[in-house]
Formats: structure tokens, C-alpha cells, sequence
């Protein structure tokens, strides 16, 4: 397992509870999976682009362990459209003053993480909501015809 330097209990319980640590050049970020109940983190590009930035991948390392504790690959459920829901878990995380998104994506010029503020310049029926009510709203007005622009999945805004 590679050596990662937690600098908050959270962080700490991830890599308590992580099985596996996986380095992946397929992955633009971080991830992390569960798979017959062994938890894996898989570090992507912006986790070695961020090798001087402690700070950043302390922030990556709370995001991923967000998606682990929150339970978001359970909560999933039957959802088909799995971008959908990690989007609607991303805004969720990036909501939470802990982990402070802004710090992650200044490691590449450019990145643009999911927020709800984001999401609502697509699906203006978005709200500060739970990823299941959040999925539900985005499902709905993509039923409708609406959501879609700036690389979000729908058509016209309307």
C-alpha cells in the first residue's frame, strides 16, 4: 500500500477501513470502491499532479471518504444512470464546508467539480437535497425535456 499521510481523523478512518490502495492512470481523480465488503482507493491523475499539495490531497482523501461513509455506492440502489448519481453524491459532498472543493480543482486549471449551484445552472429544479431527491429532480426534468448544457446529460435548459 502506498504511503499516504492522513492530516484529519476522517482521512485516518478511510485508510483505516481501505483494504487496497490502487494507483490508476484511468482515473482523473480519486475513487474509491467497495467490493465483496474490501474497500479500494484508487488514486487517479490529480492525486500525482498534486504531490506538492498536501492540503489538495487531504481534500481529495475526505471527498472519497465521504462517498465510503455516507454510503453511496449502497444508497445507489437500482439507479441505472451511475454518472447521475455520483454527480448528485459529488454536489452533496461539495456542499459540506469540510471538504473544500475549490482547493481540489486549483490543482488543474480549469476543473470544474460538481456543486449544486452548478447543477442548477442545468436543472433549475435542483435544490440543497439528499443525492436521491437530487437524482429524482434531474430524472424528472430530463423527462420534461429540460437540463442538459455546459456537458451535463439532457438537452435545452428551457
Amino acid at each position: 500500500m502506498p504511503k499516504i499521510k492522513a492530516q484529519s481523523r476522517l482521512t485516518q478512518e478511510l485508510l483505516a477501513v481501505t483494504d487496497e490502495v490502487v494507483w490508476s492512470s484511468q482515473i482523473g481523480t480519486c475513487a474509491v470502491g467497495i467490493k465483496e465488503g474490501r474497500a479500494t482507493l484508487y488514486l487517479g491523475k490529480l492525486w500525482r499532479q498534486a504531490r506538492s499539495n498536501p492540503h489538495a490531497r487531504e481534500m481529495m482523501l475526505r471527498h472519497e471518504a465521504f462517498h465510503l461513509f455516507l454510503g453511496h455506492e449502497e444508497r445507489r440502489g437500482d439507479r441505472k444512470d451511475k454518472q447521475r448519481w455520483n454527480m448528485c453524491c459529488d454536489a452533496a459532498i461539495h456542499h459540506d464546508p469540510t471538504v473544500d472543493f475549490r482547493v481540489i480543482e486549483a490543482v488543474q486549471p480549469g476543473l470544474e467539480l460538481i456543486t449544486y449551484e452548478r447543477l442548477v445552472e442545468s436543472y433549475p429544479s435542483v435544490c440543497v437535497a439528499p443525492p436521491e431527491v437530487v437524482y429524482a429532480l434531474i430524472e424528472s426534468s430530463q423527462q420534461d425535456g429540460g437540463g442538459g448544457p455546459d456537458g451535463f446529460p439532457g438537452s435545452d435548459c428551457g
